[in-house]
């Protein structure tokens, strides 16, 4: 188990609701594809996340609920905005058309401000994921309920 009391504290109420060992889950731990979590577990968690630590969840935010949509949203404004496809591809005589972001990073500037609580790093992290899957499962992470709670309790 972790030091990290925030952590510790997400990982209990995971187990709690779960009835699993708290000491067998980690940050780097898949919610869905891990463990045997369902949507309604989803609504368990926020419950009591709220309780043990005294915020309000933010559900869609924080389980990363509509992600799928926010990329969709990103592309879609990167397109509106740039009147192309950015794919990092571009290659035209022009050096201020090269610099261009990608639509790698035209993503993660979006969803940066969507899910402030992650990092750069992680928001990397999981475009790859999800461009590498073939399992459409979520893929959420205890760490990234952790970096929420964190993020909340600052405010």
């Amino acid at each position: 188990m972790t030091h990290d009391p925030i952590l510790h504290g997400v990982c209990t109420v995971i187990a709690e609701v779960l009835d699993l060992d708290a000491a067998t889950l980690t940050a780097e731990t898949y919610v869905f594809r891990d463990l045997d979590t369902e949507s309604i577990d989803l609504l368990e968690y926020g419950i009591g996340m709220g309780r043990h630590f005294g915020i309000r969840m933010q559900d869609s935010v924080a389980f990363l609920k509509d992600l799928r949509v926010h990329i969709a949203h990103a592309d879609s404004q990167a397109e509106d905005t740039n009147g192309e496809q950015l794919d990092g591809e571009q290659s035209t005589g022009n050096p201020s058309a090269n610099l261009l972001p990608t639509r790698r990073e035209q993503r993660i500037v979006h969803l940066r401000t969507v899910y402030p609580h992650l990092t750069e790093e992680r928001l990397a992290a999981i475009l790859d994921d999800l461009a590498a899957s073939t399992n459409a499962r979520p893929v959420l992470r205890i760490g990234d309920i952790a970096a929420y709670v964190r993020h909340a309790l600052k405010k």
